[in-house]
């Protein structure tokens, strides 16, 4: 897989530790709960259509790249 592949749907998903996590079980009152914030709801929605796209990006890097392998190979698909 190319090098150049990130994970950028986690963006905003939480990101703790396992001590978090356990410590989440007992918060009731939800103060734990902590996600990748923005200033604004504008500026969140441009992060994550940036990151979107660079996902997008690298999906197409990658399929080109896998194509350009088995083009040279001499692949052949049925």
């Amino acid at each position: 897989m190319s090098k150049l592949l990130l994970n950028y749907s986690t963006y905003l998903i939480s990101k703790s530790s396992f001590l978090t996590g356990i410590g989440e079980i007992f918060d009731f009152a939800g103060s734990y709960e902590q996600y990748n914030t923005s200033d604004t709801e504008a500026e969140a929605d441009a992060k994550a259509t940036l990151l979107d796209w660079l996902s997008v990006g690298d999906d197409l890097r990658y399929a080109l790249d896998k194509f350009k392998l088995e083009k040279n190979r001499g692949y052949e698909p049925a």
